[in-house]
């Protein structure tokens, strides 16, 4: 069985617009030592006194250490030191407690409490941080939602506990994510901060967000003589899987459990589910009545189903498409379960695995299954009828 595997998930949902104009923004980061020097005044409440707390450049793959503190018994600590550009920045007390800030050569106050991570103050510094706190508050409640799923999935799947309710989770997991992406898109696209605009690019999955991405990096490739995140970002979508939303699927050709071949490219022109599945699957035969509906409802409208099957024996494989009244005319298989080579080129290492691919053979959509599925063909069927 496939599951979403639930992590510990820390994104910033970036809904709101950046206040006030440059002028404003000038003023306030006016206040700069007079050794251009950053001066952290911090304070920890909530047991954190003779910890270390390490003040990191956030990155990508690993954050970059920049200078490092030891808590007092009163709780305060402070830093003293050079950055060489503006840019986000995260105070780390421990792997599992820390606060992101925008930091820059000036002096900041900042207050937080050990059990919190998602209310504490920021006083100085760059302008953008009064921006910054307002997401930190939004993205606490999505976080919260994330972990609530997260903590309810373990306990019914540790319970043996119905298969259908770990669908439902799973699409709620899904809906919280695809959520917080859609701000992150609206927050980058109006925001007057490029810095923050970076941010919020840069907490997207480049695999479901890659022609936004990519368009964006385009578009504002001067940011790369200032802007850290940015020059990573380059770096990754440059090296972003193929199948990557808006990368075009691969093609291949497989057998039909009659013998003919059929060819992913036979289905150009039509909106295309790809499903890679199996008889054995319980999460895929428990979808598949779901397709069957859809693929009713749609298939006049240029909407088809291609299903490559992960089985290893003929008559299972049959027996499931007749059983569950899979009539769509492209079902395929190689017959030899993970050893499938479509399998190992699509990067499935586990069922079911879906793209939802466009009438030109672009993906468009991964994973997607249920309400989201079903709301997704809604949004583009309904789109060709206007």
């Amino acid at each position: 069985m496939k599951y979403i595997k639930f992590k510990q998930v820390f994104i910033f949902p970036l809904i709101i617009t950046l206040l006030g104009s440059c002028s404003e923004l000038s003023d306030k980061e006016s206040n700069r030592s007079s050794k251009s020097e950053y001066h952290i005044k911090g304070t920890i409440s909530g047991d954190a006194s003779a910890m270390p707390v390490y003040l990191e450049q956030v990155s990508f793959n690993q954050n970059i250490v920049i200078d490092t503190a030891i808590v007092s018994g009163e709780g305060n600590f402070e830093m003293r030191g050079s950055v060489s550009e503006k840019g986000v920045y995260m105070l780390k007390l421990s792997k599992d407690v820390s606060w992101v800030i925008i930091l820059d050569n000036q002096e900041m106050n900042f207050e937080a409490n050990k059990t919190d991570l998602f209310n504490y103050t920021i006083s100085g510094g760059p302008a953008e941080n009064e921006i910054l706190l307002s997401m930190v508050g939004d993205l606490g409640k999505a976080q919260n939602n994330l972990a609530a799923i997260g903590l309810e999935f373990q306990q019914v799947q540790g319970a043996g506990g119905p298969v259908e309710r770990l669908l439902e989770l799973q699409n709620e997991y899904q809906e919280q994510i695809e959520f917080v992406s859609e701000y992150n898109r609206k927050f980058a696209d109006t925001t007057e901060s490029e810095l923050l605009a970076v941010f919020a690019i840069s907490l997207m999955d480049i695999n479901e967000n890659y022609d936004f991405i990519s368009t964006y990096i385009e578009e504002n490739g001067h940011l790369a003589n200032e802007n850290h995140l940015f020059r990573q970002l380059e770096h990754q979508i440059a090296s972003a899987s193929p199948l990557a939303v808006g990368r075009e699927a691969p093609d291949f050709t497989l057998n039909t459990h009659k013998g003919k071949e059929i060819s992913l490219s036979d289905t150009r022109g039509k909106i295309v589910y790809l499903d890679f599945w199996a008889s054995w699957c319980g999460p895929c035969r428990h979808e598949n009545p779901n397709l069957v509906r859809l693929y009713n409802e749609y298939k006049d409208k240029g909407f088809t189903i291609f299903g490559v099957s992960l089985d290893n024996n003929l008559k299972r494989w049959v027996d499931a498409i007749n059983d569950d009244g899979l009539n769509w005319p492209y079902q395929g298989s190689q017959l030899k379960g993970w050893g499938c080579s479509v399998a190992r080129e699509y990067q499935v290492s586990a069922i079911p695995a879906t793209f939802l691919l466009d009438e030109t053979g672009k993906i468009i959509a991964r994973n997607l299954r249920g309400i989201q599925l079903e709301n997704k063909l809604k949004k583009l069927f309904s789109e060709d009828e206007v």
